[in-house]
């Protein structure tokens, strides 16, 4: 632009485009940056978080802003992958500010795992109460071997505890709330279990037994599964007593010979399966007596034995019995 004195007045440059223009010093109120998503609700913000799916990462966004510092301590549901260290794990949970957590789920791997550990986070965790606890440890080998009796979540509803070590029942109080049980990797006397879970409906077993007579007796329960994972264990008697049960699933690694109770009125499919891995005499795999009114409603029943019998340097398998 040309000027009556002959000066020249060339044009200011245009921002870039999409960023507001910035006052000039001096010329009004300084426009301050906004943080619009720091300003949200509490509620929108814990909402975000929880999108997350891992607390871990709703922690690290405590580096963002002030604002951020801390809120992931008040989220209701809690999920710890397995990139968190087992030892760290209860420290993190000494930072909840939350009396009630509607999900609890910790996951974590280990080279050896020490039962002093797992019982201290299982006592940190039932301080909160949560509706929904999963619990699994990855770990090589077992440092010790002493019993871990777990503590009483009389408020959960549902437990999942992946667990390469022995547990014992509480010596008090009552798991009054679980509608759901699953035991995985762990050893434990169901036959003690049981009477304090009055509310069981679901249990799913997957692991080893202490004695050799395993007593599976509920009012409540209407789904079960056992399945054994070590032929080592000396299984005699099974005996199940369910009023309400309606679907009974086993798998057992066997030895010799088991005998069986069964008491289910209401029950509509039962799946047998048993598989001996060491040498047996043949005499023993066979179905010495089966009762049942099927007028009860029993729908399906699937009974089925493998054998594998080792000779000389040779291994196979002989289908002795498929009935279904």
């Amino acid at each position: 632009m040309q000027l009556r004195l002959g000066r020249r007045l060339d044009p200011q440059p245009l921002p870039p485009l999409g960023l507001p223009r910035r006052p000039e010093a001096g010329g009004g109120d300084r426009v301050a940056e906004e943080d619009r998503v720091s300003s949200l609700p509490d509620d929108l913000l814990l909402h975000i978080l929880s999108r997350l799916g891992c607390a871990r990462e709703a922690a690290r966004t405590s580096v963002l802003a002030k604002r951020w510092r801390g809120l992931w301590t008040r989220l209701p549901e809690l999920r710890f992958r397995n990139d968190v260290p087992l030892l760290s794990l209860e420290g993190l949970l000494a930072q909840v500010t939350r009396s009630e957590l509607h999900l609890l789920h910790m996951e974590t791997k280990v080279e050896m795992v020490m039962v002093e550990d797992i019982s201290s986070l299982l006592r940190a965790a039932s301080r909160f109460a949560p509706k929904s606890l999963s619990f699994k440890v990855w770990s090589f080998r077992l440092g010790d071997h002493e019993i871990l009796e777990l503590p009483c979540f009389d408020r959960t509803t549902s437990i999942l505890l992946d667990l390469p070590i022995t547990l014992a029942p509480p010596l008090t109080g009552e798991f009054t709330a679980l509608q759901s049980l699953v035991l995985l990797s762990c050893e434990i006397d169901l036959g003690s279990l049981l009477p304090l879970c009055p509310s069981l409906r679901s249990l799913r077993y997957k692991g080893s037994f202490p004695f050799d007579v395993v007593t599976i007796h509920s009012t409540s329960l209407e789904e079960l599964t056992v399945i054994t994972v070590s032929d080592d264990d000396f299984i005699y008697h099974i005996d199940v007593m369910a009023p309400q049960l309606k679907e009974a699933d086993f798998f057992l690694l066997m030895r010799e010979r088991v005998l069986m109770s069964f008491s289910a009125p209401m029950v509509e499919k039962v799946s047998w399966q048993c598989v001996y891995r060491t040498n047996i005499w043949l005499k023993y795999i066979c179905l010495h007596e089966l009762g049942y009114d099927l007028s009860h409603g029993l729908r399906k029943l699937f009974l089925e034995i493998w054998c594998w019998v080792c000779l000389s340097s040779a291994s196979f398998s002989i289908h002795c019995s498929n009935f279904r």
